[in-house]
């Protein structure tokens, strides 16, 4: 055998070695996860990115919030969902799984074994209701209100420079862009150990009064898109603020009912746009000379926004830090 061709021995043993040596090396868990981040680099209707705690879903478009939500209605639908947030539709004809009138059909065992035996698909009233009945519900949609000097909205195309990163290890979602020329960034995170958000946004935008966030609550229905914004007649948000920077929603649906907390940085404000709709923005008046203890802050908004089966204080929220 030539000296230098190794045998089979050798081979086993430096294997062997090898196998040793890779198991004594610790993991490092850290660049493990954090080499499969999410990195986006334009306005992608098909990958809309995700936080959550396991228990409850915030879904984002390119800004880092649901700024654009009718861009995704025909791919994945963003949305703010939990496990606790169903709505059921008024059962006013007293319709129950219990007393629907299944076919039965015999299986190889000979047991009987009930199938909806719809003829065609055509689906009765009675059908689509318990099909649909109790839903997912739509707890709150949060966005940014982008607005150009001519005061009219920002549309997806006018996003530029694009950079949005998921970074696996800390839950975290860092969105940058460009709108008429001026940098933004915001930061999204889930709490951990509650249903909320948490949110940071720079911008210069918000000194100009050009950027504000804005919260909208939806009903319910038993489709993908679990936000119905046609009947804004048909629920109900009582809005109260325990303090200047503190907001609490109680949300009613029919027999349903959920309640939002929020709390914001000091130097923005809440108002009521339309029935349903909120928009916390900058209310420090810069050209009056705002005080110094404002002037780093007028170029950032943060917010925590959360939500619950029963009642939520905002003062027991926590700042974004």
């Amino acid at each position: 055998m030539h000296p230098r061709i190794p045998t089979a021995l050798q081979l086993a043993a430096s294997l062997l070695l090898l196998t040793a040596t890779a198991r004594s090396a610790p993991i490092d868990r850290h660049a493990l996860v954090t080499r499969h981040n999410v990195v986006l680099h334009r306005f992608d209707a098909d990958n809309p990115l995700t936080v959550g705690n396991g228990g409850f879903a915030f879904t984002v478009d390119a800004t880092g919030l649901q700024t654009f939500p009718e861009a995704f209605e025909k791919t994945i639908p963003l949305g703010t969902l939990s496990d606790w947030g169903w709505h059921t539709i008024p059962n006013t004809n007293g319709w129950s799984i219990d007393t629907f009138q299944f076919k039965e059909f015999p299986d190889l065992n000979g047991r009987q074994v009930p199938y909806a035996d719809v003829p065609h698909n055509q689906q009765t009233p009675e059908i689509k209701w318990l099909r649909a009945n109790p839903h997912r519900l739509h707890l709150g949609q949060i966005g940014l209100v982008l607005t150009h000097t001519n005061g009219l909205p920002a549309r997806t195309n006018d996003l530029t420079d694009i950079n949005q990163t998921l970074d696996l290890w800390d839950g975290l979602i860092t969105s940058h862009f460009q709108f008429d020329g001026q940098p933004v960034e915001v930061q999204t995170i889930c709490l951990p150990d509650s249903d909320a958000i948490a949110v940071q946004v720079f911008s210069p935008l918000i000194r100009e009064k050009r950027l504000a966030v804005r919260i909208h609550f939806p009903y319910g229905t038993g489709e993908t898109i679990t936000a119905d914004w046609g009947h804004p007649e048909a629920h109900t948000t009582t809005l109260s603020q325990p303090g200047p920077d503190q907001a609490e929603f109680v949300r009613k649906l029919d027999n349903d009912e959920y309640f939002v907390a929020a709390r914001w940085t000091a130097g923005a404000a809440l108002t009521n746009a339309t029935k349903h709709q909120f928009v916390i923005y900058n209310a420090v008046d810069s050209s009056k000379g705002a005080p110094s203890t404002f002037s780093l802050r007028t170029d950032t908004l943060g917010f925590v926004c959360g939500f619950a089966s029963a009642k939520l204080a905002a003062k027991d929220l926590p700042t974004f830090a």
